[in-house]
């Protein structure tokens, strides 16, 4: 999490396939889902990042309904995946956290970016589940992502620059989860989701697994 900005992701696995007609109609973007037509819970996002023939992604809800039990206490749904193959018909997500792995997701294609959604078994780290089956995956907004990474580090300072003379006061801790943008050398330009915004900065490699 970035402390001067607040949020933290923490994430796990399991295998997520997607029954498309192509893997060129799956865009590096934001995607949100739908339970009902016409409705939007638009706290529910799916980050995708397409790169050469390879897709990863984000799966994120951090405002998931308190438990019963202890009203004051929000769980959360996070988990990463990657895919093993993005060109055939069917394309198959590795998902992870820590090792953890959990059940599947299909998405079967529909019109208009739009996906259908079957969940299959159990989801890693979700306490609550948020994502089912007969919920609708839609394309909102492209980036210009280029994969996902977690970071390795206790503590990772974020710099404004690829440059040690540019360290700002922010900084990601173990488990958060950036999107990539660029690589520099020893440097990764990531791009961090804070309530809602994206903060772009820069973070030395070694701070990150994956990436």
């Amino acid at each position: 999490m970035i402390r001067n900005f607040g949020l933290g992701c923490v994430l796990t696995a399991s295998i997520l396939t997607v029954n498309c007609a192509s893997a060129d109609e799956l865009r590096s973007g934001v995607y949100e889902l739908r339970t009902v037509p016409g409705t939007q819970l638009d706290y529910r996002k799916v980050y995708l990042a397409v790169e050469k023939g390879e897709v990863q992604g984000f799966f994120d809800n951090p405002f998931t309904t308190p438990a019963a039990n202890n009203p004051d206490r929000d769980p959360t749904c996070r988990f990463l995946l990657k895919s093993s193959d993005a060109k055939g018909e069917t394309i198959t997500f590795a998902t992870w956290f820590d090792g953890e792995k959990g059940g599947t997701i299909s998405l079967a294609p529909g019109n208009q970016q739009s996906w259908s959604v079957k969940v299959n078994g159990d989801l890693p780290n979700c306490e609550v589940p948020t994502i089912e089956s007969g919920d609708s995956l839609t394309f909102k907004t492209e980036r210009n992502w280029i994969g996902f990474a977690t970071i390795a580090s206790k503590r990772a300072p974020l710099f404004s620059a690829s440059q040690d003379a540019a360290r700002t006061k922010g900084y990601l801790v173990k488990d958060d989860v950036v999107a990539v943008l660029a690589r520099s050398g020893d440097w990764v330009q990531v791009d961090y989701f804070a309530r809602g915004n994206d903060v772009v900065r820069w973070v030395r490699r070694g701070d990150l697994q994956g990436g």
